[in-house]
Formats: structure tokens, C-alpha cells, sequence
């Protein structure tokens, strides 16, 4: 079964994105007043750290496979 591979400048790239959607909600957040609505804000931070989490799970699992066809 063949797989298709993302590369991990596609990876690093999304990981960027994501880095600038995240910055873009809190500032969003933080112009609109609702900062101070702790709710919004942490389920916002927490579905965007999962997200991270996913991503870091990735590049962990291609990078092994990257290292095992070296040998």
C-alpha cells in the first residue's frame, strides 16, 4: 500500500500558517474586547494547540521514516 507523503516544507509551512491564524485571533480578540471573555479565548487556544500537537505528531512520524530509509 502506497502512502502519500507531505514534505516537510509543506509541514513547516502549515505549522507558519497556523502561527499567523493563531496571532491574527488573538489580536482580533483582543481589539473586539471579548479577551476578557476567558472561555472563547481558551477553547479558541486549546483547539489551536491540538492542532500543533497533530502537526508535531506528524513531522515526528515522517522524520522517522526519513531516517529510516537512510540506512
Amino acid at each position: 500500500m502506497k502512502y502519500k507523503v507531505i514534505s516537510v516544507k509543506t509541514l513547516d509551512t502549515i505549522l507558519i500558517g497556523m502561527l499567523v491564524v493563531l496571532a491574527g485571533d488573538l489580536i482580533y480578540l483582543f481589539v473586539k474586547g471579548a479577551w476578557y471573555d476567558v472561555l472563547w479565548v481558551e477553547i479558541t487556544e486549546i483547539c489551536m494547540l491540538s492542532m500543533f500537537i497533530v502537526v508535531g505528531i506528524i513531522r515526528v512520524v515522517q522524520r522517522m521514516r526519513e531516517i529510516r530509509s537512510m540506512r
